[in-house]
């Protein structure tokens, strides 16, 4: 077992994608296994997105100076200076936490991986972010799929197989011109997520997660549609249209670079279906 301080390091590391193979299969597999582990790391990737937010957000001049006070006092150590969004990578466990305890003072609560009802729920921008980072990265081939080719019954029971505790409803849309890629165990904000990707005949892929949140959490900035007494918060970043929808306790995302209004259509069709 080691230290509170090489893990955060090793998480941080993994965050950067620095890590080994070897050493990131470990930690990996020790998210999997170990549940104030995965909480560990959904805290630091939220204040990581946290301080992404800052640069900004209207916050007090001195508050950096603040943070560097802090960890001063704490090491007895000069702080090295620091813009927001470097400070975590340039200390340790302690530092951080220090960190996030100023910026908690004057960053809103909803910007923040919360606790509610036992379970972690996801907020914004941390699933927004990842969701649409994960189709940034599987279009650029640096997401690779667990499953190829398979069926959906088949791909459900790998998600069952790979430990997520909600039922991943995965839908044949072969009728709507898509065809199902495959799928793997991804996160959304260090939870566990359903990642499946389609294809359309055109050649445009769209990606589906799932995951255990509240359909509110990505309500902020987003455009609302309705469609058959289903709500629909839909975000764009940049080329990329995200929209969201709750099937019960699970959120679903539909995210892709093809045209908006296709995405947004096809989204409350795979809703009702």
């Amino acid at each position: 077992m080691t230290d509170s301080r090489t893990d955060s390091d090793a998480l941080q590391l993994l965050l950067d994608g620095r890590l080994d193979p070897v050493t990131r299969t470990a930690v990996e597999q020790r998210l999997r296994d170990d549940v104030g582990y995965r909480a560990q790391f959904a805290a630091l990737r939220a204040l990581r997105e946290t301080l992404r937010a800052t640069q900004r957000a209207a916050l007090p001049a001195d508050l950096w100076s603040r943070i560097e006070g802090n960890l001063t006092e704490e090491t007895g150590h000069n702080a090295p200076e620091a813009a927001p969004g470097k400070l975590l990578a340039r200390g340790g466990w302690r530092q951080w936490r220090l960190a996030a305890l100023v910026l908690l003072c004057f960053v809103p609560a909803a910007l923040i991986v919360q606790r509610m009802a036992g379970r972690a729920v996801v907020t914004v921008p941390v699933a927004v972010d990842d969701v649409t980072r994960a189709t940034s990265e599987y279009d650029a081939g640096r997401l690779p799929l667990e499953q190829l080719g398979v069926a959906p019954a088949a791909l459900q029971a790998h998600f069952r197989a790979r430990g997520l505790q909600f039922d991943a409803r995965v839908l044949d849309l072969q009728m709507m011109g898509y065809t199902l890629v495959g799928g793997r165990r991804h996160e959304i904000g260090g939870q566990p997520s359903a990642l499946f990707v389609y294809q359309g005949p055109a050649g445009e892929r769209l990606l589906c997660q799932m995951f255990v949140a509240d359909l509110q959490s990505v309500s902020r900035g987003a455009e609302r549609r309705e469609h058959s007494g289903i709500t629909f918060y839909v975000h764009r970043r940049g080329p990329i249209t995200a929209v969201f929808w709750a099937e019960g306790e699970v959120l679903c995302a539909l995210s892709s670079t093809a045209d908006a209004e296709s995405v947004i259509a096809l989204a409350m069709a795979k809703a009702m279906a």
